[in-house]
């Protein structure tokens, strides 16, 4: 049996177990999105869909002025229980709503995982343009849309029950990025 789950409610129950489960897409995604930002002290980052923090934080270690920004309370709660201390502003926010900053805020604004849950692409990454300074960058992954077209979407085993959960995913092609992006 599988169960399907809006973003908020899917994640909200992920994050009881996210940070300890063995997720391949992430174990390869971490070591490029760090490669893309090797050098990140002093500036100001967008973590957009920060999850449980596990860009956040070496973001923030790595002397970055981080703000935070995630749709699940669940998600946000485990980010800041992991980053107490830490200089990191947290906002609970869902794309492509308006951010709660000025327009030209952030040097780099990462979107990591995050836009397959998103029905609004053009909307998110307009607000992603409003919110980059000029010369800005945005460090933006996703799964492989022919998964999602397969299919296959974000998914795990539910902490009680056994059974699979899948969070709401939209079934987006390279075209629908790609034209989100050069639209913003």
């Amino acid at each position: 049996m599988t169960e399907h789950l809006d973003i908020r409610e899917g994640y909200d129950l992920w994050a009881e177990i996210y940070d300890g489960e063995l997720n391949p897409l992430v174990h390869l995604e971490e070591p490029l999105v760090r490669g893309w930002l090797a050098s990140v002290a002093g500036l100001k980052v967008a973590d957009v869909g920060c999850g449980t923090g596990r860009h956040t934080a070496w973001l923030a270690q790595a002397g970055a002025g981080v703000d935070a920004y995630e749709t699940s309370p669940g998600m946000l709660a485990k980010a800041k229980a992991k980053l107490v201390g830490r200089s990191v502003h947290f906002i609970q926010h869902q794309l492509p709503n308006p951010m709660p900053v000025e327009s030209e805020t952030y040097d780099v604004a990462l979107f990591a995982l995050v836009a397959d849950h998103l029905a609004d692409l053009n909307g998110a990454f307009c607000e992603l343009h409003r919110i980059l300074k000029p010369g800005g960058s945005l460090i933006f992954t996703v799964l492989h849309p022919a998964m999602n077209l397969r299919g296959i979407t974000a998914r795990f085993t539910h902490p009680q029950h056994g059974t699979e959960v899948r969070v709401a995913a939209f079934e987006h092609t390279y075209a629908d990025y790609m034209l989100a992006v050069l639209r913003s």
